[in-house]
């Protein structure tokens, strides 16, 4: 047993915690940041006079084209995520039952199967990208900026994919510091390469969709040296990637409520952006752009918060040391829930300036202004929701993390949307997420209560 391994055994839950939640509170904050980098820099592009002497805007033109091509960028993080996360929880609890070679072999197993995803989804990406982008809700405007990003970023799909996999696995194995510097590599790096594609060479969205892959390059360089190097506790031997289906059925089972909930975003994405091409205006697609970015600044220390909670709970779990893994789940969900709460207030309070940053016209600030304190509404509810479903995950129980991954987006949201939009219009898709977010939340908490009485009456050993 290594000292990562005795920590997470005998280690007091709250200081575990904090030493593995905020290396990855603060890499997922430095990705929010790159994502509101990446946006400022293109929405605030100047306007230019076309040959029939219109003004073009094409910073929010070049916005609403990030926010089409976002869900994809979303969707591969999702793949990579689904075997991240799948795998490191079959591997924090192998390891936790003291099942050595169960984890190298997940370990390699979930190597070969991103590689496979990312081929698959490289090929087809760029094959089909624009009847890809009109799924998505492309407009004529806004097609030649989506379609100019999306096609550069497919290109860097097995970097990026490789990298958000395998860091999931170096926190499993409790190196939260090494996946932290991972993360903060490629984002601090993206920032500069912004601007010398899109400011110096004037580069625009392709500029962007350029610094963006040589970033997620560098970040698969430190990874794959890191592996190589022999300071993980992975030693890369044939035998890991002997082929096992019954721990690729269990990584995938586990991951999916990861890509479900990613996913989702992506599905609901399609649905609100064909809602807003019928029933919307340009300025809506936009204004969804800063939504995204502003709501993930939020978002990110809560799903840093799970990600160090997970290998703590799975690794306690698999020992069967309930009580270490409960305690471990009511803290994260206590500052889970605290972050989205004091995020709510000053985003709400500050929300016209916020979409000031990112927008140029005063009337499209006035009106996102007004959307998005509407939107934002249930974004007290998001951390624990997250901290809920990385729970399930943690302890491989992957219906309820899969069915509270997928209720805020798919089986409440999406209804609405669909529902009400024909009625009401495009206003009822804004007062349509909050709803959601409760109801979801509510959900969250009920499962959660029910499992924790269940835990109650089989594990009755004392730790």
């Amino acid at each position: 047993m290594n000292k990562n391994q005795q920590a997470l055994r005998n280690e007091p839950i709250g200081k575990l915690l904090f030493k593995f939640s905020i290396p990855a509170v603060l890499g997922m904050l430095l990705n929010s940041i790159y994502n509101i980098v990446d946006k400022l820099f293109i929405g605030n592009q100047a306007d230019i006079i076309n040959t029939a002497g219109d003004v073009v805007h094409v910073g929010t033109l070049s916005l609403a084209g990030l926010n089409i091509a976002f869900p994809i960028q979303m969707l591969i993080i999702a793949l990579a995520t689904m075997m991240g996360i799948g795998a490191s929880s079959l591997i924090s609890r192998y390891l936790g039952a003291k099942e050595f070679h169960k984890a190298d072999v997940t370990f390699g197993n979930s190597l070969m199967m991103i590689i496979v995803l990312s081929a698959i989804l490289t090929t087809v990406g760029t094959l089909f990208t624009e009847p890809i982008l009109r799924i998505f809700g492309a407009t004529d405007a806004i097609m030649p900026y989506a379609l100019a990003y999306t096609k550069i970023v497919f290109y860097g799909t097995i970097f990026f994919s490789v990298t958000v996999s395998m860091n999931n696995i170096i926190r499993a194995e409790g190196n939260a510091i090494m996946a932290m510097v991972v993360m903060i590599v490629g984002t601090v790096l993206n920032i500069p390469l912004d601007y010398l594609f899109v400011i110096i060479f004037k580069m625009g969205v392709e500029g962007a969709a350029i610094a963006t892959i040589i970033a997620q390059f560098l970040g698969f360089i430190l990874i794959t040296t890191y592996f190589l190097s022999g300071k993980s506790y992975f030693k890369i031997k044939a035998n890991m990637f002997i082929v096992d289906w019954d721990i690729i059925g269990k990584t995938f089972a586990i991951g999916l409520p990861s890509l479900v909930r990613t996913g989702a975003f992506t599905l609901f994405s399609i649905v609100i952006n064909n809602a807003i091409k019928q029933y919307g205006l340009d300025v809506h697609f936009a204004i969804m752009g800063v939504l995204s970015p502003v709501v993930s600044f939020v978002m990110m220390p809560s799903i840093g918060i799970a990600q160090g909670m997970q290998p703590i709970v799975g690794y306690n779990f698999g020992a069967k040391q309930v009580d270490r893994s409960n305690k471990a789940l009511k803290i994260s969900a206590l500052s889970a829930s605290m972050i989205s709460i004091i995020g709510f207030i000053l985003i709400f309070i500050f929300i016209k300036p916020i979409v000031g940053a990112f927008i140029q016209e005063s009337e499209t600030v006035k009106l996102g202004a007004k959307i998005l304190r509407l939107i934002i509404l249930g974004v007290p509810t998001l951390g624990l929701q997250i901290v809920a479903s990385g729970y399930f995950q943690s302890i491989g129980k992957a219906i309820p993390a899969l069915v509270i991954s997928s209720a805020r987006q798919v089986l409440i949201l999406i209804p609405l949307i669909l529902i009400l939009t024909p009625i009401y219009g495009v206003d009822s898709i804004w007062w349509s997420m909050p709803l959601a977010d409760y109801a979801s939340c509510a959900m969250a908490i009920i499962w959660l209560s029910i499992e924790m009485r269940k835990e109650k009456k089989i594990f009755t050993e004392p730790v």
